[in-house]
């Protein structure tokens, strides 16, 4: 379930040049939170004004896009922030780990259950 989208952040004026954006009024720029069980809820940020087809309230399933990656709010080059946290409200919430399925870390092969730690490269299999 969706339980918050916030969208109509401009995009950071100076990509790759290591500033961010001190006007932007949420750090995370727009963002999409989903609440998938009590006291589990993935966090989306830095995502492209304009692109978040979803709303509060609205079940979302695998697979379905929930917004694309871009440069708003405080961010100095185009990614996606994503965290999966104990509470809906980025600033009170904890993070969770994460596993991921169907991912090559490093070039290695896939493996079900995947965790990921600091500077690994990662694609989709």
């Amino acid at each position: 379930m969706v339980v918050a989208a916030e969208d109509g952040i401009r995009d950071a004026p100076h990509p790759g040049t290591g500033w961010a954006d001190p006007f932007a009024r949420h750090v995370a720029g727009n963002h999409v939170v989903i609440e998938h069980a009590e006291g589990e809820y993935s966090f989306l940020g830095h995502l492209i004004p304009g692109s978040i087809p979803v709303n509060e309230g609205e079940r979302v399933s695998l697979g379905q896009e929930v917004g694309r990656w871009g440069n708003s709010g405080n961010s100095s080059e185009p990614h996606l922030h994503f965290q999966v946290q104990v509470r809906a409200n980025f600033f009170e919430a904890v993070g969770l780990p994460v596993a991921f399925d169907s991912v090559s870390v490093d070039g290695n092969e896939p493996v079900p259950n995947r965790y990921l730690r600091r500077r690994t490269r990662v694609c989709r299999a």
